[in-house]
């Protein structure tokens, strides 16, 4: 008995809000653009806070001074010896008029009632960003768009901020720079990765087109934390928008902070086909493939690339360097077979594929490759020996090695 009269002591006296909000035990959030319903429970008290519509707050945050019509409030607290709830509507004139109940019965709206929405009021805006409609237009009308970014940062939860920064974002007042100012702030202050996916990716519908906005998008979706929701962002951005060089670049550095491989690789797929014809691009985008742990994602990676038309010599040196870091032969081979058809018959060109053959393990991959870069018209006397050098000293299959001998020589006699 002793034991459970301290417990219940220890209970009974911890606050039911911390220096930054409520001390959240368990609870349901759904925050929306004027529409709340939230409830919290840290096992001794509860709160709940349901809304729909504009309710405009006292300057202070701790009274309710307007409330448009057809809207409402409700805002229940419930401890384990009292429940105490508020209920406010528009009343014909317009005015708020709040319902105050002890338990089952009706209390009158005095000091007390005043008193206790005054004290807990200001959490519920910060966490549910009650009242944010005339918030950001009072605070933009007031101080400006500035202030309003400033005043975003003291809310507490995801949802409540995704409804001020919509807001904000709604605001005719916004200029690019303010714009961009906005989408950094996005990225640094909403935790959930869900919901700084679904508000980057609204935001890039919205707004037209500006290479320096498309950027800070990108770059923004660097700081979500799940790869699939990091991966989404980012093909919903290159999609809403064009991307021009430094934002294919931007892309590309984005993607090697997703964790999952096929994440990485899914969202260079996109890039490999909205990617303006970029050699620096193109060496983002393979500087993200190297990235990727896994081979078979690499490979992806690389055949998406290879089905581009506008590859410069540069890029295909680049990209048959990137192939030495794949680990897989077979995946190593593929890639290789697929570029032979495709890369120009360029003597510097193919000594970098020559290397790629070199650094596969595999005899047979490299008979693969060797063999499908000797398909191609136009093949020097220059490349030819230094295949015949690279079958002979790196190739330790037999019949391979034959095999590859074979066909120089009879590329040797025809030309």
């Amino acid at each position: 008995m002793t034991r459970w009269i301290m417990t219940m002591t220890i209970l009974l006296t911890m606050p039911l809000y911390a220096q930054s909000g409520f001390v959240v035990g368990f609870n349901n959030t759904s925050i929306e653009k004027d529409r709340i319903d939230v409830y919290w429970n840290n096992l001794y008290r509860s709160l709940e806070v349901k809304a729909e519509g504009a309710i405009q707050l006292s300057d202070d945050d701790r009274d309710i001074v307007g409330i448009e019509r057809g809207a409402y409030l409700v805002i229940s607290e419930r401890t384990l010896f009292k429940v105490r709830e508020l209920r406010v509507n528009a009343g014909i004139d317009g005015a708020p008029v709040k319902v105050f109940t002890i338990g089952n019965h009706t209390a009158p709206f005095d000091d007390y009632a005043k008193n206790w929405l005054a004290d807990i009021l200001p959490d519920v805006v910060r966490y549910t960003g009650l009242g944010a409609t005339y918030r950001i237009q009072s605070i933009v009308n007031q101080r400006g768009i500035e202030a309003a970014i400033r005043e975003i940062s003291y809310v507490e939860t995801n949802g409540a901020k995704v409804v001020y920064y919509s807001l904000l974002l709604d605001r005719p007042e916004m200029t690019s720079d303010l714009l961009q100012k906005v989408v950094r702030k996005l990225g640094e202050e909403i935790s959930s990765s869900t919901r700084l996916k679904e508000v980057l990716a609204s935001t890039a519908k919205k707004f037209p087109e500006d290479s320096i906005l498309t950027v800070a998008l990108l770059r923004a979706a660097s700081e979500i934390s799940s790869s699939s929701n990091h991966k989404e962002a980012l093909i919903e951005i290159a999609r809403q928008r064009k991307l021009t060089a430094e934002a294919a670049v931007a892309m590309a550095e984005s993607i090697e902070d997703i964790s999952s491989s096929s994440g990485q690789a899914d969202a260079l797929e996109v890039l490999a086909e909205l990617s303006p014809a970029s050699d620096d691009a193109f060496k983002a985008y393979l500087k993200a493939v190297k990235d990727i742990s896994s081979s078979s994602a690499q490979q992806n990676a690389l055949m998406a690339l290879l089905k581009r038309t506008d590859l410069s010599g540069g890029t295909y040196i680049a990209l048959f360097k990137t192939v030495e870091y794949i680990s897989s032969s077979s995946a190593q081979g593929d890639v290789l077979v697929k570029a032979a058809a495709k890369c120009p018959s360029d003597d510097v060109v193919l000594e970098a594929y020559l290397q790629a053959v070199v650094s596969i393990s595999s005899s047979s991959a490299q008979g693969h490759a060797l063999m499908a870069m000797l398909e191609k018209p136009g093949l020097s006397k220059t490349i030819l020996t230094r295949t015949m050098d690279v079958a002979k000293s790196e190739v330790s299959s037999r019949s391979v090695e034959e095999q590859v001998k074979d066909r120089v020589y009879e590329l040797m006699t025809k030309n």
